[in-house]
């Protein structure tokens, strides 16, 4: 279940995210406890010092401690409801913006398995921590929730440049998620669009379908349905700008 409380600059205050990030939990308990989610995401905070900043936890932990705090109310009244809790890294002037300072903030947060992280592949990116395996190990005692996206750098850069498909984006796909699926670490799989400019000459008609494609051929073997175990088998949850009703027949829900 998406909810957007957190998702405003630390600067605004204790007061103001009291008043507009914490108070509305009341109204998200309620609807939860109609759905039933099994996991309620809160967003990562964002920071107008982002530039300035080379680690955002001792900014946090030594001038802003009451936004940890506040954070740690919200994971506790949301466990005490009966859910669990998932924090998602953003893409602009977040908090999070590689895996030292996830780390450093889920160690000061201290709410033990009652919270967990979404980790949105191309948002870090955008943070500046190109995708990897490595990054993948330090992330995944954390992780129980993946969100996949595309996107192409320039030759010779890591920097996010572009919007594409996964076949045609720049960091290992295959790999991390292959990864991912194998450890078992995230039950499903948030396909997002690509984040990124246009590419001159970049064909982008029908990105979902060939998105969808591109999973179903390189990850069969994980596809729900197929031999593997259940444990590893693959569903997919799609957020995708090309995403239409009805959705797509197939293996995945």
């Amino acid at each position: 279940m998406s909810t957007t409380p957190f998702h405003a600059d630390v600067e605004s205050g204790e007061e103001a995210f009291r008043r507009n990030h914490l108070a509305p939990l009341d109204r998200v308990i309620a609807v939860a406890r109609g759905l039933q989610p099994d996991l309620i995401r809160l967003l990562a905070a964002t920071t107008a010092q982002r530039d300035r900043l080379e680690d955002s936890v001792p900014y946090l932990t030594d001038q802003n401690r009451w936004l940890i705090e506040m954070y740690r109310e919200a994971v506790e009244r949301l466990s005490a409801a009966g859910f669990k809790v998932t924090i998602e890294n953003e893409c602009r002037d977040c908090i999070f913006s590689n895996p030292r300072e996830i780390l450093g903030f889920f160690e000061a947060l201290d709410c033990g398995d009652a919270v967990n992280l979404t980790w949105d592949v191309q948002n870090l990116w955008q943070m500046g921590t190109f995708p990897s395996l490595d990054v993948y190990q330090q992330l995944k005692p954390l992780i129980a929730y993946f969100h996949l996206k595309g996107g192409q750098s320039e030759k010779g850069s890591k920097t996010l440049r572009w919007k594409s498909s996964l076949e045609d984006a720049s960091w290992p796909v295959r790999a991390i998620t292959e990864q991912v699926m194998t450890d078992g670490v995230s039950p499903v799989i948030c396909l997002n669009g690509s984040h990124g400019a246009a590419k001159d000459g970049y064909d982008y008609r029908n990105m979902l379908e060939r998105d969808l494609a591109f999973v179903r051929k390189e990850f069969a073997e994980f596809v729900r349905g197929s031999p593997s175990s259940p444990e590893t088998r693959l569903r997919l949850s799609m957020t995708h700008p090309g995403l239409r009703p009805p959705l797509p027949r197939g293996d995945f829900a």
